[in-house]
């Protein structure tokens, strides 16, 4: 059984392995990493050489590894756009598009093909941060399933991304545009939900007195937040990286209405005996809010997913040419 390659990745990886600009790129990449590594370890180590602090020792480990996944995501959403918004717009300018359109290739195979590009891209970026990340493995506080969480959250983010900006590059006539408008794009998916959720903050404090907040759910269609509340596990509430800050923000966004994600229940006032608040529904019944769960990094997943898939759709709708129904 021969196994068939997509034509349009194999193209994309060969040129860009070849090319000087994907080695600068992994250069800074893991410069970055490391020199992230050097200034949070030399900022909270100790200088005393006969005192051994094991749970100090844990949650540097800890700290330094949402530190170092912030930095990846932070470099992904740099990195991405910048190589992936001429993915389309590029071929049209070098009017090498049209020849590509009229293969037996379906629209659809020429995006994913320029994703998939982006992917090993990706891929080959976190295999080379392996070393960095043992280094806060080493430390502890930080398990096997969090560095697969962690690897796993940055590698969607990155595809996803680049879905969108390549469904953006469709619509582009040159690399110039395309390399604004995806990099204006990403800047809005960035913050995009921290204004939104800040200004119904705004209008809900302005209505006086409300038993409910703005929804958390408005905080979730974020890659940051994503990449915070898919790796929290066992240690949610541990360390001080900024990762925990936003999950922090989120459980408290969440349970300021209730344990609801888009709905507005009642906050009973008290503690329950186990600690923390106690939260009732409009119909009385208790609601158990423990913050960024499952629930939450599948609702933020979904929310990019879908965003990635519409933009996806639009760039096949624009390569579609009036002989793919004759494929």
């Amino acid at each position: 059984m021969r196994l068939t390659v997509n034509p349009v990745l194999a193209r994309e990886v060969k040129e860009r392995m070849r090319g000087l600009w994907t080695f600068v790129v992994l250069m800074v990449f893991l410069g970055l990493l490391t020199l992230t590594v050097w200034v949070a370890h030399a900022a909270t180590r100790s200088y005393d050489p006969f005192s051994f602090d094991l749970e100090r020792q844990t949650r540097l480990g800890r700290d330094l590894f949402e530190w170092v996944l912030t930095i990846m995501i932070v470099l992904v959403m740099f990195f991405v756009p910048g190589l992936t918004a001429g993915a389309v717009a590029g071929e049209r300018e070098r009017q090498t598009l049209l020849p590509l359109q009229i293969t037996l290739l379906k629209p659809r195979h020429i995006l994913w093909g320029k994703v998939m590009a982006s992917l090993a891209f990706l891929t080959l970026l976190e295999v080379a941060s392996l070393p960095v990340l043992a280094v806060a493995y080493r430390l502890g506080g930080v398990t096997v399933a969090d560095l697969v969480a962690g690897l796993a959250a940055v590698l969607v983010v990155g595809v996803l991304l680049a879905t969108m900006i390549v469904g953006i590059s469709s619509f582009a006539k040159r690399v110039q545009t395309a390399t604004l408008l995806a990099y204006g794009f990403t800047m809005v998916v960035a913050v995009g939900s921290f204004v939104v959720a800040g200004v119904a903050s705004v209008v809900d404090s302005n209505r006086g007195f409300d038993p409910s907040d703005p929804p958390a759910a408005l905080l979730l269609p974020n890659p940051i937040v994503f990449a915070a509340v898919a790796t929290a596990g066992e240690n949610i509430d541990s360390g001080d990286g900024p990762l925990q800050a936003l999950r922090q923000l989120v459980r408290d966004t969440h349970r300021a209405n209730g344990g609801w994600w888009l709905g507005d229940g009642e906050v009973a006032d008290g503690f329950d005996p186990n600690g923390g608040f106690v939260f009732v529904d409009d119909d009385g019944f208790l609601v158990d809010s423990p913050g960024p769960t499952t629930s939450a990094a599948l609702m933020s997943f979904g929310s990019l997913a879908a965003l990635a898939v519409a933009l996806f759709a639009l760039g096949c709708r624009r390569l579609r040419t009036p002989a793919e129904t004759e494929r």
